[in-house]
């Protein structure tokens, strides 16, 4: 007989399962779990249930658990890339990461401008002493920063020393300061007055009180018996003596602080000022190349050492503030500061000078000479009992 053929019969579908949650019947292949096994729930219902709670938890979503009620389960990495979307996958990620970087404590964060890398120092990273090295380098940004602190780099004053003045630059007590060294209170509503003039006749602005600067007593009781309306003889002795004396010591303390804060930040500034300089250098490095023909690769290099000059300096303003008054060799310190800064301006200046004016033999030596200045400087400072060191600055942490 003739052999007959027939097509195979296709394998029935599969029925269809209600989701737990919406309730639609869908086909097996739309379910999902966790680990936990429990279903069954379509993926639908799980990429909106994660949705909503990256939407809506922030330091709880690493602890989001099982779609179902009362399960303890909690979503690992993995379940989340398979269940989430993708932007509510890459918030966890980024929760997840900055959890690892918090906890870590060889783990921090790259301070660096736009960076956002998180740096991890490896266990080789061990300092001649034994202890791990403070400063370090993102591998992203090249940021410079101090591991221990989290703080841009800040050789060659310590953490503790940042941490104060910091916080002093922050608080109003400085501010507290001036009023007192700066303005007297009206002795009957005691709003603090600054006098703008050479009379000594005050009127108060708040409550109209007449009195006198010198001796803070009614104006009533002041004639030709006092001096003059335009001066006081009743001030040796007063009670007000007192308080100018307290107010001077104020304003010393002002002035310090003063000193050192304005000499700090112009320093920034000119950091700052000298960082954003680096894409013009690019261009004067092209330009030099084009009518020298020789390698610019120098004045990148003057630059970059004229920024962490100005980093060094601005810092030494902060150990300076620090310095115990008594200190022995602080009028040292203060010579070797100004040399610093002498030779930092000395090669910045090199760097403004126009292409067919720079002296690349001049640069050079100066780079030289500014680096071997600013190491031994630097070294001085951060290993002050070092064997043989001619300098021994300790600051103290009670000023």
């Amino acid at each position: 007989p003739a052999a007959t053929s027939s097509a195979a019969a296709a394998p029935p579908a599969a029925p269809a399962v209600e989701c737990c949650v919406c309730w639609d019947a869908v086909p097996p292949s739309a379910l999902r779990s966790i680990h936990c096994t429990h279903s069954p729930y379509c993926s639908s219902c799980w990429e909106s249930y994660l949705h909503t709670r990256a939407s809506s938890v922030s330091s709880q979503l690493l602890k989001t658990t099982c779609i179902r009620p009362k399960c303890s389960a909690v979503i690992t990495p993995d379940e989340w890339a398979r269940l989430a979307l993708p932007a509510d996958f890459n918030r966890y990620e980024r929760l997840l990461l900055a959890s690892f970087v918090d906890a870590n404590p060889r783990a921090r964060w790259c301070p660096g401008c736009d960076c956002g890398a998180a740096v991890v120092r490896r266990s080789e990273h061990i300092g001649v002493d034994g202890g791990q090295l403070d400063m370090i380098e993102c591998a992203l940004c090249s940021a410079y920063f101090c591991f221990r602190c989290g703080n841009e780099n800040h050789s060659p004053v310590s953490c503790e020393l940042l941490q104060l003045w910091s916080a002093k630059n922050r608080s109003s007590g400085e501010t507290l300061l001036w009023l007192s060294g700066n303005t007297k209170p009206c002795p009957k509503c005691h709003v603090d007055t600054e006098k703008s003039g050479g009379c000594m006749h005050m009127i108060c602005s708040q409550c109209s009180f007449h009195w006198c600067w010198m001796c803070r007593g009614s104006w009533d009781t002041h004639g030709e018996r006092t001096g003059g309306y335009y001066s006081c003889n009743r001030y040796e002795g007063s009670a007000a003596e007192i308080v100018d004396a307290d107010a001077k010591k104020s304003k010393r303390k002002v002035d310090r602080y003063r000193h050192y804060f304005e000499r700090f930040f112009e320093h920034e500034q000119a950091r700052k000022k000298a960082t954003q300089m680096r894409n013009a250098m690019h261009e004067k490095m092209r330009e030099y190349n084009a009518f020298t023909s020789r390698d610019p690769a120098f004045l990148m290099e003057a630059l970059e050492l004229v920024i962490e000059c100005r980093s060094v300096l601005k810092n030494t303003y902060v150990m300076g503030y620090y310095l115990p008054s008594d200190e022995p060799t602080k009028e040292l310190f203060e010579a070797v500061q100004g040399d610093a800064e002498g030779i930092t301006e000395r090669l910045s200046g090199c760097l403004e000078a126009p292409v067919a004016a720079i002296d690349s033999d001049l640069v050079k030596n100066q780079i030289h000479n500014t680096r071997s200045f600013l190491a031994n400087l630097v070294g001085e400072i951060e290993q002050p009992e070092k064997e043989g060191a001619g300098i021994r600055w300790k600051a103290s942490l009670a000023r």
